[in-house]
């Protein structure tokens, strides 16, 4: 033409777009610009890349979480300053939480194959409109991955082999996975296996600090005796060096298997069938086997580790997506989960161990469904329930001789426990003509029953009531949520969010026996949930024309209310000691007493330095106090004038990375930083006044892990 005559070239430049993403947020699969909360989503390719050893790593690594370690084998996620029980887990739309989570820091997430996942969506802020009790943080959601049907052009066998070392804990880690594509049906097998040897810490630390850390003996038993052997090695030439950084024992092993199949039985309709399977040996509890009384050589602990922690999940999803009356989209799933955990303790120098064992079963079912009622309008609806049998048994045996000892108090109550929780929902999403906005609102109500009983056992002298017919704890309530979320205008993206949380009373809050310090904890059947309200505000912006650069900022108010706290409980005939082992013991238990507030702010900027660079920041800062309350005779008074701090709240915390990324080559530079924690900022577990009016704070023995630990 005359634009080839003339030698004209034109030259076509790409105008990259902002396409939302469709179907990767929450169990009910909302569109991106459905929700209303902050979302931070984890790809597979950003897991893969970070070599994280497990999913607690992944989270401290990727993720804009605190994540918390008592022992290389652990990590307690910490959501808004929400830790352990107060965070929801989630793992392919199946609620992982359930009777026995605790308050302090779990590790239970450890139980996920890092190798199998997809994804990993955090959705900060109350959640229990949705997903019911327990989401008062947050929600984490492990997506594994789904088995892939055979398309045209694709093999009908796909598999992964790899294995990594590493050095820092003599990591050896293999994986492999198959998958097998037909056209209507796939199948996909994935088998895991990883040995940690015992962590070795790094060398360098601050002047004031030089000797933080460091092991200078750990516990051994050899012919029939405690020792404190010395954390070193003997040397060729008969000399003996220390190795202080090494911290003795913390390895551990870790063996996990998954199956999932999937049926396309029509075009419209799709059943899923999901079988994950874990388990441990031993992991040992490195920050009390740390643990020192006057002298580094004086132990506290011979022996403290988690038996064998086993989970087993069994679950069958059926996706309907064909419009009827009731709905246009559905998804119903039922599932199985069976655990196994173990506790073993024995002091140092003394000859009982004790183990402690708990067996959980959990059926589920949940129901989401959706239903378009015209252009503008949509409802989601759904109903969940869930049914849980705690098993808690205790032994104890004589080291040095091997005789059993069935007189060791259990955990939990030893004629059984159980817990059954549900609830329904109803969330309704408004759109203007202009689609500029949507307004959302939702509404649900939650029911909880438990029921435990306990046996009797010559050390404790039980109230004939717990023992039959036992003890029972009912709760229900509302829950809601109310928001405006502007999409996307040119770039910028806003949303605004009112919504309450809730936790319902577990078998931990109501019936866990410990005997400490003087005191027994008892039953309280009168425990109430723990409530939250929370406002948050978010807003973003993406360069239209460079969508790499972006800027994100969300604000968050909590308020806490009916928080659980334990204080000095009567029993049923009015008493408050119990008599163990002829010692009276004063009887505290779990009771609704304090009430809080948490605020704070993340901020993220990315931003592209060219085709190849880019570099991202990211930073969290959480504060949160508690207005302290304490029974005395005249009544509750408030413990001081001023609030005192909330337990779980980290540090000012952040990440830095530059990374450089092309068709062959990803490197990446990455810094994770926190501030300092004042000792002032820490948990008060009690409280009193001396005899001069002053208040005494008492720090120890709270989630905070206060204590000095090595």
């Amino acid at each position: 033409g005359e634009l080839e005559e003339l030698d004209f070239v034109v030259r076509l430049s790409p105008l990259p777009q902002n396409l939302e993403a469709v179907l990767v947020i929450g169990r009910r699969g909302a569109l991106a610009g459905d929700v209303l909360s902050s979302v931070e989503i984890l790809p597979m390719e950003n897991l893969l890349f970070s070599q994280a050893q497990n999913v607690p790593d992944a989270l401290e690594k990727e993720s804009g979480l605190y994540v918390q370690k008592s022992q290389m084998g652990g990590g307690s996620p910490i959501m808004r300053g929400f830790e352990a029980n107060r965070v929801l887990l989630v793992v392919d739309g199946v609620k992982m939480n359930n009777a026995i989570y605790r308050n302090g820091h779990l590790q239970n997430s450890l139980s996920i194959d890092a190798q199998l996942l997809d994804r990993i969506e955090l959705i900060y802020g109350p959640g229990s409109l949705e997903y019911g009790s327990d989401a008062l943080g947050g929600v984490l959601h492990f997506r594994t991955r789904s088995p892939k049907r055979r398309e045209e052009g694709e093999n009908t066998w796909q598999g992964r082999l790899y294995s990594r070392f590493s050095t820092a804990n003599v990591e050896k880690a293999v994986h492999l996975d198959v998958n097998a594509g037909l056209s209507s049906s796939a199948f996909l097998t994935s088998v895991s296996f990883s040995s940690y040897g015992d962590l070795r810490a790094g060398s360098r630390r601050p002047e004031m600090y030089s000797d933080f850390g460091k092991r200078l003996y750990y516990p051994v038993f050899r012919d029939g005796a405690d020792y404190a052997q010395p954390n070193g090695r003997q040397l060729s030439d008969g000399s003996f060096r220390f190795t202080p950084n090494m911290q003795r024992p913390s390895g551990y092993n870790q063996f996990a298997l998954g199956q999932k199949a999937l049926w396309q039985l029509s075009d419209f309709f799709r059943l899923s069938a999901n079988v994950q399977f874990s388990t441990t040996s031993d992991i040992p509890r490195y920050d009390q086997l740390a643990l020192t009384l006057a002298a580094p050589d004086e132990l506290r602990f011979a022996e403290w580790h988690y038996g064998p922690q086993q989970h087993l999940l069994l679950s069958l999803t059926a996706d309907w997506s064909r419009k009827t009356l009731l709905f246009d989209r559905a998804q119903a799933i039922l599932a199985r989960q069976q655990l196994h955990e173990e506790r073993i303790r024995r002091r140092f120098n003394r000859s009982l161990r004790t183990t402690q064992t708990e067996k959980v079963g959990v059926s589920s079912l949940t129901l989401d469904m959706s239903k378009a009622l015209g252009p503008r309008h949509l409802l989601h609806y759904g109903l969940d329930v869930q049914l849980n049998e705690v098993r808690s048994t205790a032994l104890g045996e004589d080291v040095q001789t091997g005789a059993l000892f069935e007189e060791v108090p259990s955990r939990y109550a030893g004629g059984g426990s159980s817990l059954h929780r549900g609830g329904a929902y109803a969330l309704y999403r408004w759109e203007p003509k202009s689609a500029l906005f949507n307004v959302q609102a939702g509404l649900r109500y939650s029911l909880s029953a438990l029921q435990a009983r306990y046996t009797e056992n010559p050390l404790i002298a039980w109230p004939d009531s717990y023992l039959n017919p036992g003890i029972s704890n009912r709760t229900s309530g509302w829950s809601y949520g109310i928001g405006l979320r502007m999409p996307d205008l040119r770039g910028w993206t806003f949303s605004l969010s009112l919504a309450t949380a809730f936790r319902a009373p577990n078998v931990d809050d109501v019936g866990k026996i410990r005997a400490k310090n003087g005191k027994i904890t008892i039953p309280n059947p009168a425990l109430q949930p723990e409530r939250v309200t929370s406002g948050e505000f978010n807003l973003g912006y993406a360069l239209p024309a460079r969508p790499r650069t972006r800027l994100a900022l969300s604000v968050f108010y909590s308020d806490l209310r009916d928080l659980m706290a334990r204080r000095v409980y009567a029993l049923p005939d009015g008493s408050s000691t119990i008599d163990v082992e002829g010692e009276l013991l004063q009887t505290v238990a779990n009771v609704n007493a304090d009430r809080g507030f948490i605020y704070g702010l993340s901020a993220n900027a990315s931003l592209a330095l060219g085709a190849h660079w880019s570099s991202g920041l990211s930073f969290t800062y959480t504060y949160g106090r508690l207005a302290f309350s304490k029974q005395y005779d005249s009544g509750p008074v408030a413990g001081v004038d001023t609030l005192l701090p909330l337990a779980h709240i980290p540090p000012p915390y952040g990440r830095w990375n530059l990374l450089y990324e092309d068709e062959k080559l990803k490197a990446e530079f990455v810094l994770r930083f926190n501030l300092a924690k004042k000792p002032e900022a820490y948990a008060v577990a009690d409280m009193w006044y001396d005899d001069k009016g002053r208040p005494v704070f008492d720090r120890l023995g709270t989630s905070d892990n206060f204590e000095y630990t090595p």
